[in-house]
């Protein structure tokens, strides 16, 4: 009758133990989700805010110059803009890159 009750509250424990971990890693992993959610919306601010800077120094120089020097400003400037965003990032290798931000993840 002992050994019942022993290995019931062994079963028990065991089960508590483990939803705890759950409970405890499942907090982890949103909170880590969170924590990339508001890094990517403060990067998607400032890329924004670079672009508004980008246009409007576009249209200084449209006005400032020639319109053959203007052109050529202009695609030197927009070449941030087709690059990808990146983040730095720690890698395996236990140093920092700059890897591009993956818009479906």
């Amino acid at each position: 009758m002992s050994l019942i009750v022993i290995l019931n509250a062994f079963i028990s424990i065991s089960i508590i133990s483990l939803l705890a971990g759950i409970a405890w890693f499942l907090h982890k992993i949103l909170k880590l989700n969170e924590q990339e959610w508001v890094v990517s919306q403060l990067i998607r601010g400032a890329l924004e805010d670079n672009n508004a800077k980008m246009a409007e120094m576009v249209s200084f120089f449209k006005v400032t110059f020639n319109k053959d020097f203007a052109a050529k400003i202009e695609d030197i400037v927009r070449i941030k803009e087709n690059a990808p965003a990146t983040v730095r990032r720690l890698c395996d290798d236990g140093e920092y890159h700059e890897v591009p931000i993956d818009k479906g993840w």
